[in-house]
């Protein structure tokens, strides 16, 4: 079973795409806080995932979410193969959560984690999906 929920905040703006074939894509980056026992204390990190959406949950998302908003998703994970430099480098292999479900939860304009670990929204291909897996 490939199944995932996460709840965090936008990280990034959602930036859109088209696929040949005129299906919407929405990308945008998800910080989620983890805690973790480090020598007996309680510390707690962010972790960043890179989420795509198709279709009408792309529409949606674009047209709703902000960075900073706070937001569930639910969905799988999906490996890809990509070649570096343009095309012209090394195969490379990242994943990225496909959003299924998307749960608008409350909004919140900034928040320091988010600050604190900015990070730039970088699509790595720019080939949008042939298909869309729905």
């Amino acid at each position: 079973m490939n199944s995932v929920n996460l709840i965090g905040r936008v990280a990034t703006s959602p930036k859109m795409k088209y696929s040949k074939h005129q299906d919407a894509i929405c990308f945008f980056r998800l910080a989620v806080r983890r805690n973790f026992l480090s020598g007996g204390e309680d510390n707690q990190t962010t972790d960043f995932f890179n989420v795509v959406c198709y279709r009408r949950v792309a529409e949606t998302a674009f047209q709703y979410l902000k960075k900073g908003y706070r937001v569930a998703v639910h969905g799988r994970i999906e490996n890809r193969r990509y070649k570096r430099d343009g095309g012209n480098g090394p195969w490379a292999w990242t994943f990225q959560v496909v959003g299924e479900v998307l749960e608008y939860l409350d909004r919140k304009e900034k928040d320091d984690f988010i600050e604190q670990q900015e990070v730039e929204w970088e699509q790595e291909t720019t080939n949008p999906p042939e298909e869309v897996p729905f």
